[in-house]
């Protein structure tokens, strides 16, 4: 079996058989497809993917595109690419966000969650840029949302507004991972995970937690942090 990720080709590969839930009957067999592939598309370096199964039975991957090198930080937009037949064939990449043309400004960490019941796609992201002497800036949590599919998507939402306050500096949601929940008493909620430091310097501590939504995204909830690592998350 291939394995998701190829190093060797910078590419990202999706595993059909592993979304036994889209519309076409689940393969006899494993197959792969390169959806980015580095050096291509205009764009350096793809990483950090995320897939979802849209409300209509759609495959879509997110990732970033790194426009010149494999740096985390500089100009980094986001893609997506659907697929509406089990991952057999792609549309071609779309952009989802980005900003400043080849300004050193980054969307981040796609983590998406798809409200079953409203039928909306969640994505939440991380906005971050250099200063004139590369110095980070921002951390900022942003949410996008679709209502058709993944096709289209609305302005961004700064989730906590001016939250200079919070003294957060880096910020990171996911990535990749978040549920909505199914059964029991807080059936329907949202629930995106997420990591910050108070600094921009890695050795210092970070901090994991999760934002909720009860209300299919009008109002969100940030629990305190679940733990603190003296090193990397």
């Amino acid at each position: 079996m291939k394995r998701l990720l190829s190093f060797s080709a910078i590419a990202f590969h999706i595993l059909a058989a592993f979304c036994p839930s889209v519309r076409m009957a689940r393969a006899a067999t494993p197959f792969a497809t390169d959806l980015f592939v580095g050096g291509q598309g205009g764009y350096h370096a793809y990483r950090i993917p995320a897939l979802s199964v849209s409300p209509q039975g759609s495959l879509i991957v997110f990732c970033e595109a790194r426009k010149s090198s494999l740096s985390d930080h500089g100009d980094i937009d986001l893609l997506l690419r659907h697929s509406e037949d089990g991952g057999r064939t792609w549309l071609a990449p779309r952009l989802v966000i980005e900003e400043g043309g080849d300004a050193p400004i980054k969307y981040g960490n796609p983590t998406a969650v798809v409200d079953r019941e409203t039928g909306s796609i969640w994505l939440a992201v991380n906005r971050d840029y250099l200063d004139p002497r590369g110095r980070r800036q921002g951390g900022r949590p942003l949410l996008l949302r679709s209502d058709d599919d993944g096709n289209s998507w609305l302005n961004p939402i700064d989730i906590y507004g001016a939250d200079e306050k919070t003294g957060w500096k880096h910020y990171a949601f996911g990535p990749g991972i978040r549920i909505q929940l199914q059964h029991g008493r807080h059936q329907g909620r949202l629930i995106l995970p997420a990591n910050y430091r108070e600094s921009f310097d890695k050795r210092q501590p970070s901090r994991s937690h999760v934002i909720f939504s009860d209300d299919h995204g009008r109002s969100l909830n940030a629990v305190a942090a679940l733990g603190e690592r003296p090193d990397r998350y």
